[in-house]
């Protein structure tokens, strides 16, 4: 797979001699200048492409943008900008207005929000977000809150605004956006240079400018200078963050955790010598030193390179720059970093357990409020010891080879994930195999259970949903071969879908006073249920969300539920 291009269109329209009402805007040519020298920014180097549409007619921006749409990739990137007037017509819709808009033909010589929701619909990339710098544009939040409700009643058909898709308006659906007196751009638009330009929008401090960090900087900020009030609506993210620039010279302690977490998930599948220098590189926390170095492990981290294309990477810098030493300095010897247990497979009656060694971490556990569930409230930090995973869900090949040739599934076929197996099925079956094998085989607690999912990572997924899960957008009505998917950072696969896990933990409402050492909790709550994660073959991606939590009585069996086991290890 190439690599990912980042497309941004900026529309700017100051200019309105067809409509009576709309004046003429001052700031629209600069407003859609400024974002283009910060998307395209040397520091940020994140956007590829930024092409500027300035006062074109509605047929040239329609075009314009159905054409960047057809030529990105399901793995690209679409960012819209629009600085000038929003209309409403009488249902409410917002429309875009461009120099030869009538208002007595609006939906005619405009550009409305339902192409955007068909151009994504049809073509596929999804990963898309919609910046309005307009009068009304809190409109086009309302019309995707409703449509997003839409898809949660209905969920049979797919919700065609599709998953991905982030609106940052200027305003609620009533207000005006300002211009200032004095000012080279627009309120709003002001306010989102200023926290893209001196890194001010990072607003969790984790070296990436997000949609939501955007929205969290302009919310403060703009209200302070005129009766405006920005909204933001995303929906369903499919691989993580959507990522506007990239912070620089921010690292702080959760990044540098996540750029180790991964490189020891990734250690046998990259060259040695470049582990043991990426390794110095996360010690150190030399940022600015090793630039060229950090940033091939931001790539890495972020899914962007796989581990191959990382060591050729690292290998093809270190012919032009010098490595980082790993040699011992006589003056201050150098401690090599310690290796990871290794990876194992265990055999029961026959048929191979393979079993990931996960390194011990912490991680900030649930949802922030205003995302998710209550119930993945509040968010708080973990520390989960070292443990190894089951690569797979438990299939039926090793259901039988177990359970003495009894196979419950619906499904049917030796490498499919076992199902029709209930929380005391899947406790019988980790203390056969504890028996089988000496090993303190058992099922994972959530916390243990969330941390192996997110691998490092801190969105809704641990990577692109599309290509590492089966759910109901693509399973087509069935469970599927384990492995069949792309691996998380950790190298687990189909820890998003496939088949609902069986975690060892009796259900809470929420993680008020949940234990934070990465055990399971077993105390109060409610006994008469446990707790099942990562969605399956027939739920929506909204549900297979890494935070996500569903529960069930101890004895239900279904043909969307599994199980995957744990055993613990000895920290490096």
């Amino acid at each position: 797979m190439t690599d990912p291009r980042r497309y941004a269109i900026l529309i700017g329209n100051s200019e309105f001699p067809e409509a009576a009402t709309l004046d003429a805007l001052r700031c629209p040519p600069r407003d859609i200048q400024g974002m283009r020298e910060v998307l395209l920014a040397p520091a940020s180097q994140w956007f590829t492409d930024a092409e500027l549409l300035l006062n074109e007619a509605h047929a040239t921006v329609r075009n314009r943008i159905q054409r960047v749409f057809k030529q990105a990739a399901a793995h690209d990137q679409i960012l819209l900008y629009y600085s000038g007037h929003g209309k409403l017509d009488q249902a409410g819709r917002l429309y875009l207005a461009t120099k030869d808009t009538e208002e007595e033909y609006l939906e005619t010589t405009s550009v409305e929000l339902s192409l955007l929701r068909r151009l994504i619909t049809n073509n596929p990339c999804k990963r898309v977000a919609l910046i309005l710098d307009c009068c009304h544009s809190g409109a086009a939040v309302a019309d995707m809150q409703a449509k997003g409700h839409q898809a949660a009643v209905v969920a049979q058909r797919l919700d065609e605004l599709a998953a991905g898709i982030h609106v940052l308006s200027a305003t609620t659906a009533s207000q005006q956006a300002y211009e200032k007196e004095g000012d080279d751009y627009s309120l709003f638009t002001k306010h989102l240079l200023e926290g893209l330009r001196h890194n001010r929008a990072d607003m969790d401090g984790d070296g990436w400018v997000s949609i939501n960090d955007l929205y969290d900087y302009v919310r403060q900020h703009v209200g302070r200078e005129a009766a405006q009030t920005p909204r933001y609506k995303g929906v369903e993210v499919e691989s993580g963050k959507y990522i506007i620039a990239r912070a620089e010279r921010v690292y702080g302690d959760a990044l540098w955790q996540a750029f180790k977490t991964k490189l020891l998930g990734v250690e046998d599948e990259i060259d040695d010598d470049v582990f043991e220098q990426a390794y110095r590189v996360i010690k150190e926390r030399a940022a600015q030193r090793d630039k060229q170095w950090v940033e091939l492990l931001e790539a890495l981290t972020t899914g962007e390179l796989k581990p191959a294309k990382f060591s050729g990477r690292w290998l093809k810098l270190s012919l032009n720059v010098s490595a980082p030493a790993i040699v011992a300095s006589p003056v201050q010897p150098i401690v090599a970093p310690l290796k990871k247990p290794a990876n194992f497979t265990e055999m029961l009656n026959g048929v191979p357990l393979e079993m990931i060694y996960v390194p011990g971490g912490e991680f900030m556990m649930g949802s922030p409020k205003g995302e998710g569930s209550d119930s993945e409230r509040p968010k708080h930090k973990v520390v989960v010891p070292a443990l190894h995973v089951g690569k797979y869900q438990i299939t039926q090949a090793q259901w039988k080879a177990v359970m003495e040739g009894k196979n419950p599934s619906n499904f049917k076929g030796g490498d499919l994930p076992v199902e029709q197996v209930n929380w005391h099925d899947a406790k019988a079956f980790c203390q056969k195999v504890k028996k089988l094998t000496g090993k303190d085989y058992r099922l994972p607690s959530e916390a243990e259970w969330e941390y192996a999912c997110r691998a490092g990572t801190t969105g809704d997924y641990a990577g692109d949903l599309e290509n590492m899960a089966w759910y109901d957008g693509n399973a087509k009505g069935t469970t599927h071969p384990v492995g069949e998917k792309d691996p998380n950072g950790f190298g687990l696969y189909d820890m998003h879908g496939n088949v609902w896990e069986w975690c060892e933990d009796v259900w809470h409402e929420n993680y008020q006073k949940a234990p934070t050492d990465g055990s399971a909790w077993l105390s109060g709550g409610d006994s008469s249920r446990r707790v099942l994660r990562g969605g399956s073959w027939g739920n929506a991606s909204r549900d297979c969300r890494s935070a996500l939590r569903i529960s069930d009585a101890p004895g239900y069996r279904s043909d969307y539920s599994g199980f995957r086991l744990v055993v613990g290890s000895r920290t490096p």
